[in-house]
């Protein structure tokens, strides 16, 4: 039975092997290649039929082509390509394969081009050279019946087996046609080949049939001692060029960068698919011969924005270099001109990626601590796109994580189930349950594998003059040596960090971090333990003896306070074995530059600070991470204890007390009106979405910087007050600001009752 099919006309193109010809049409032999293709009917071989070739997806192995015709058949892009492969004699006796095209564009086309030759010409065409062709003139073929392909049950068996590629044996009969309905089957692209002694890929094919029991046994050695080549995708010409556009010039073009995006989540182009890619770029190469040629640079730093998990290998490659700054500067221009596709969202998959590559970094120093140079500058460049993505989500998500830990009161299982964002990542996970056992055991022990973590936080707290790095470097350097340097402590204690009563130890994120003590300290100390075992024991000493020795004291006080100020001005001038080792070669300007408030605006002592100095952006934008706990803060603690308490005692109706309160949280925040304080369209609202919405990002900023002002305003009365622009539950902010409001609304009702002004 035949079934009517659609009536089309394809056009089927050809070349082959260039050679020269010696001989006549039924005696001939080839004088050598000629390096250009012969009997062509194209202008120019496409450019992913040309790779494949070049490849060697079609090629059989040296010394196997026989008289009788090899037949491949390839999907390529959007190619069907058909090739036969005859042995070839030269004028010496040598043999060498030759190989004639047939090519037609669009997929599943192969099928036509074998009813083509079989229907029209009778034969699978081998290789001719007197089968002259002439360009410009395709073969045509109107295309009205096909007959439905029906397979053996021992065929559809052997279709159901799990390992690639399957072997049809030699002794089945399966002529092209019914390889080319298997391979279909199977799904695109399509790659079969058909009575071959052995080929030079046997892993990139779907289906294989040997010519004979000898070369089956050969072929099955080959798939089994080589490792798996990625089957020939369609897009693989499109990515290809997609990658060699993005790096071959600095200034790309936007629709390479998104064809990477569209074939990030293609099952095809898997993990091993994108090495391969790469790798014919020269990856592996530049690699292993540390070639830092820029084209190389950019080629290696795309790759690991694909395959994140190379990141490693990456950073000890770049880190290598002779010629660091230059060839950091060569990845970071790369970067940046991705950074404004990150802002837009335009490429998802390859942001999630990068993602999924930024959060790891910082683990994966305690695996290879070596690594600490170049993941500070990967992670502190803010014109990199890992940078970007430090500074916009891990860094204030892990002060996050931390907060809930403190909040919970160190219950680092409780406060997991509220929702870690970065802590529950598995590279995180050791390091939490390492904080948990900490914790648990309540003592002093040194985890000493995460020095290279609180090394790096050193290193880029110095770089960002970031107080919150400085804390995150405080807890782990306390985790890894037992104590943190006294001039840490100093800037914590000077940043409103809690201090234990006896001095010796500062509260960070909830945990009691013990300070070292100084030479003199200790000197003191044991000046002091001395003196009271002498008085206890009621010896004398002379005083002419007593003057020298109270001297003495005095000289090495000074001396020891002067040796350890030398010390601890190190301790952001260079990595923390620097500091643990009192390195004292810092120069003054160092000490000069830790001491001044103008290094950064926010390691500066509160008790000095400007009242009227305006929030610095790095704290800015801490405190918009922290503005959802602010916003349940001022409806929960402040409002709906100052609601309940004044509804009970006002005779006027509830709108009236609510609209008393929030305007009085107005008034007391925001005295000045200098600031266009919304509170139904932010305090109040169930939840809160931005969405890139500039008005609310405004009015939210508005909020932390009357809450800031507030809190400079009041500290000095009250030192116990952080200025840091938000709320936390039970803060010593909160109940002051209480207080504050409601002398407001006393003041607004009790002298003439007077109605608020509407807040909303």
């Amino acid at each position: 039975m035949r079934i009517k099919a659609m009536n089309s006309m394809i056009e089927i193109q050809e070349f082959s092997t260039g050679i020269e010809i010696f001989g006549t049409p039924d005696n001939w032999v080839t004088g050598g290649f000629t390096g250009n293709y012969l009997n062509s009917t194209l202008e120019s071989v496409p450019s992913s039929v040309q790779n494949a070739i070049s490849s060697q997806y079609f090629a059989v192995a040296e010394g196997t082509s026989s008289k009788k015709p090899v037949v491949i058949g390839r999907e390529i892009s959007d190619w069907s390509v058909l090739v036969t492969v005859i042995k070839g004699i030269d004028n010496m006796g040598r043999s060498a394969p030759l190989y004639r095209y047939f090519l037609c564009q669009g997929i599943g086309n192969i099928r036509h081009i074998l009813h083509w030759m079989i229907t029209e010409k009778g034969k699978i065409l081998p290789f001719d050279p007197f089968d002259q062709q002439i360009v410009g003139h395709p073969h045509q073929y109107h295309i009205t019946y096909s007959n439905p392909i029906h397979l053996r049950p021992e065929l559809e068996n052997l279709l159901s087996q799990n390992s690639f590629p399957i072997i049809v044996p030699s002794h089945e009969p399966c002529p092209p046609l019914i390889l080319n309905q298997m391979a279909h089957c199977l799904g695109s692209p399509i790659s079969w080949a058909y009575q071959v002694q052995a080929v030079a890929k046997p892993t990139s094919f779907q289906i294989i049939q040997p010519i004979d029991s000898n070369s089956e046994a050969v072929i099955k050695r080959a798939i089994a001692t080589t490792p798996k080549q990625p089957q020939i995708v369609m897009e693989e010409q499109q990515i290809t060029t997609a990658i060699r556009g993005l790096i071959s010039r600095e200034n790309f073009k936007p629709e390479h960068l998104l064809t990477i995006e569209n074939n990030l989540d293609r099952p095809q182009v898997d993990h091993k698919y994108w090495l391969h890619l790469f790798d014919q770029q020269g990856a592996k190469d530049a690699l292993k011969n540390k070639t830092y040629a820029p084209q190389m640079i950019r080629l290696l730093t795309l790759k690991v924005m694909v395959l994140p998990e190379t990141l490693p290998e990456f950073l000890s490659w770049i880190q290598q270099s002779n010629n660091q700054k230059q060839h950091y500067q060569i990845s970071t221009s790369f970067q940046n001109q991705i950074i404004q596709y990150l802002q837009q969202n335009l490429i998802p998959k390859l942001k999630s990626k990068l993602g999924a590559g930024v959060i790891p970094m910082i683990p994966n120093l305690i695996h290879q601590p070596n690594l600490l140079d170049s993941t500070v500058w990967l992670l502190a460049e803010d014109k990199g796109v890992w940078g970007y993505l430090y500074k916009k989500q891990v860094i204030n998500n892990l002060h996050h994580d931390f907060v809930l830990i403190e909040n919970n009161k160190l219950n680092i299982e409780t406060a997991s189930q509220q929702g870690f964002k970065i802590l529950h990542h598995p590279a995180w996970q050791p390091i939490s349950r390492d904080l948990g056992q900490y914790l648990r055991l309540d003592k002093t022990y040194k985890l000493t594998q995460y020095q290279p973590i609180a090394d790096f936080f050193s290193k880029i707290g110095k770089l960002k003059k970031s107080y919150l790095h400085y804390r995150l470097f405080a807890l782990f350097i306390f985790i890894s040596q037992g104590e943190i340097p006294k001039k840490l402590y100093l800037i914590l204690k000077e940043n409103g960090s809690k201090i234990t009563r006896d001095g010796l130890k500062v509260k960070v994120y909830g945990f009691p971090l013990k300070r070292e003590i100084t030479l003199s300290e200790k000197f003191w100390q044991d000046t002091k333990d001395f003196m009271l075992f002498l008085w206890r024991r009621k010896i004398k000493i002379e005083i002419p003896l007593l003057i020298p020795f109270i001297a003495s004291i005095i000289l090495v006080l000074i001396l020891g306070a002067n040796f350890s100020s030398k010390i601890l001005s190190n301790i952001f001038s260079g990595s923390t074995e620097e500091i643990i080792q009192q390195n004292d070669d810092s120069s003054d300007e160092q000490e000069q530059d830790l001491n001044t408030p103008q290094t950064s605006a926010v390691v500066t002592s509160n008790s000095t600070q400007d009242p009227n100095a305006p929030i610095n952006p790095e704290q800015l934008e801490l405190a918009i991470t922290q503005f959802e706990t602010t916003r349940k803060v001022i409806k929960t603690e402040v409002y709906q204890s100052l609601y309940q308490e004044f509804i009970a005692i006002n005779n006027q109706n509830s709108k009236a007390v609510e609209a008393k309160i929030i305007s009085s949280i107005k008034n007391v925040l925001d005295p000045e009106k200098k600031f266009n304080l919304q509170y139904g369209s932010i305090i109040n609202q169930e939840k809160l979405v931005i969405d890139n919405n500039p008005q609310i990002e405004q009015w939210i900023k508005n909020w932390i910087e009357t809450i800031y002002f507030y809190q400079q305003k009041n500290q000095q009365q009250k030192p116990s007050i952080n200025v840091v622009g938000y709320l936390v539950p039970k803060g010593e902010t909160n109940n002051l600001l209480i207080e504050d409001i409601r002398k407001n609304i006393n003041f607004q009702i009790n002298p003439a009752q007077n109605t608020p002004p509407g807040g909303q």
